[in-house]
């Protein structure tokens, strides 16, 4: 016990005597940059996902077939089935 609360005693000091002000990002400044930020982060990382699945697939296209079909097969048993139901005929709706 006395050791968080040592822990939380020298890190309120390390905290307090960072100064947050200097370190901020420009670029982060307002929500909307932040959003924009965090698109460009967001595409850069899935065009780089994109070019190693790729490379992975030219160096073993075997063993990307079978991932895909492995990957389709816990789609499909994901998916929930979609049942068309007949519309309901009662007496009301026959006349």
């Amino acid at each position: 016990m006395w050791f968080l609360i040592r822990c939380a005693f020298w890190l309120t000091i390390v905290f307090a005597s960072i100064d947050w002000e200097q370190d901020a990002d420009p670029k982060l400044a307002s929500p909307a940059a932040v959003w924009s930020t965090a698109r460009e982060f967001l595409g850069k990382s899935l065009e780089q996902a994109r070019a190693q699945g790729e490379k992975a697939c030219a160096d073993a296209p075997v063993a990307c077939l079978e991932a895909a079909t492995r990957i389709s097969q816990i789609g499909a048993e994901k998916r929930p089935e979609v049942k068309a139901k007949a519309p309901a005929t009662t007496a009301a709706a026959m006349h």
